[in-house]
């Protein structure tokens, strides 16, 4: 990755001398999408200086892809392994290779990056599509809670199911997708 990366901004300089090195640097974020900043300088001898930030992966996404904070989705190849299996799973039923304009992948994106910290590290999300999306707790396999894209969702809120759910011994789902109301299913 970083050969390909070196090798285009080369590509880049050597065509023309007098290149807008900002016009490089949009150009490269453009075409390696795990770019975050770039600061390309050259000094009056003609030597040039090259500082790259990758984008902060935020979610494994279906144990392949990676959603990152620039809400591109991205092979999870492109980022140290150790790293990225230790952030937080999702699984959703749809081709992540779909067109990064697909409405329900857009909703699923916002969705993820919605949710808190304390959230994500103590879900895990199953998005079935944009209406039924499953929280299943860390902790407790037994707790299930299921949501739809555009609910906002709070630790604190999560916290009251929770407790709803230390009172019964069995499997427990709360429906949070209405508004005002929680629907608990105890089985």
């Amino acid at each position: 990755v970083y050969n390909k990366v070196l090798s285009f901004i080369d590509k880049s300089i050597n065509k023309n001398q007098n290149n807008n090195l900002d016009i490089i640097a949009d150009s490269l974020k453009s075409k390696f999408k795990y770019l975050n900043n770039i600061i390309i300088k050259r000094d009056k001898s003609g030597n040039t200086d090259l500082i790259i930030k990758g984008v902060e992966p935020i979610y494994n996404l279906n144990q392949k892809y990676v959603l990152c904070e620039n809400k591109h989705i991205l092979p999870k190849e492109l980022f140290d392994l150790k790293y990225i299996n230790k952030l937080p799973h999702a699984v959703i039923n749809l081709d992540l290779s779909l067109d990064a304009n697909n409405l329900n992948l857009l909703k699923f994106k916002d969705f993820l990056l919605q949710l808190s910290p304390e959230v994500s590290a103590n879900y895990s999300i199953n998005w079935k599509n944009k209406n039924n999306i499953k929280l299943l707790s860390k902790k407790n396999k037994s707790i299930n809670i299921i949501t739809r894209s555009g609910k906002k969702i709070t630790a604190k809120f999560l916290d009251a199911c929770l407790k709803l759910a230390k009172n019964n011994s069995k499997k427990f789902c709360a429906d949070i997708r209405f508004n005002k109301q929680v629907v608990v299913s105890v089985f």
